[in-house]
């Protein structure tokens, strides 16, 4: 459900489940990060680029939530949730520039996974959704917290990356050393706490995914209409 391909020393690891518009499933997660452990262990990638076949990622699987909530399944819904945290948290920590190519409009767990990248490449056409809560959920994949740091720390650590003309050739020399020392003071600097939150947030969005108003929100996802929270 990940295709990893290289281009020299650029990792590409591309969503590959466009039938589902590349929704957010324990597979294609767990095949995410184990692409990102695998380019951060290799020693010829010096930057991860994360793409997709087709839209870049429609969030969760909401029609699999769905059944999963309905049959009470909670060991395989905090897997999932667990799952997320596990590649947001991994990318802010691993010390290779990660890079996110968003062509369309993700929501979810895939705009957490954009915001988690260190840049984002965006087409014309994109826009990014927070959907969690018209389907009765939290907000999941550290992304209020990502939000809240996003503009301040991703314009800091864009200029301390790109400080000054390199060309690639250089940048190969030099090892990226500079760069991955920058990526690890950035997240001391604002991400130290990301790791508590995505513990209380895997609490409470566990919690929710096992909700009446969950199984309402995505009923009502799937038959294209209203959701009624009122009764629940």
């Amino acid at each position: 459900m990940v295709k990893v391909t290289k281009e020299g020393h650029i990792s590409y690891l591309s969503l590959d489940s466009p039938a589902n518009l590349n929704a957010m499933g324990l597979g294609i997660v767990s095949d995410l990060l184990a692409a990102l452990i695998e380019a951060e262990a290799d020693p010829g990638t010096q930057v991860i680029v994360i793409n997709s076949t087709g839209k870049f990622s429609a969030g969760g699987d909401l029609v699999s939530l769905n059944k999963q909530a309905k049959a009470q399944d909670a060991d395989t819904l905090k897997e999932l949730v667990e799952a997320v945290a596990d590649v947001i948290l991994y990318i802010k920590k691993m010390t290779k520039i990660v890079i996110s190519s968003v062509n369309s409009a993700p929501a979810g767990a895939g705009f957490s996974l954009a915001l988690a990248s260190d840049m984002i490449i965006v087409a014309d056409n994109a826009k990014f959704l927070t959907t969690f809560v018209s389907v009765g959920l939290v907000s999941d994949g550290g992304i209020l917290y990502l939000l809240s740091k996003a503009i301040e720390s991703s314009r800091e650590l864009k200029l301390s990356i790109t400080g000054r003309s390199v060309t690639t050739d250089e940048g190969l020399e030099l090892g990226l050393v500079a760069y991955r020392n920058l990526k690890a003071l950035n997240y001391t600097a604002n991400y130290s706490e990301l790791e508590r939150y995505l513990k209380e947030e895997t609490v409470a969005q566990s919690q929710a995914v096992l909700s009446d108003q969950f199984i309402e929100g995505t009923d009502a996802f799937i038959a294209k209409r209203k959701p009624n929270f009122s009764n629940n």
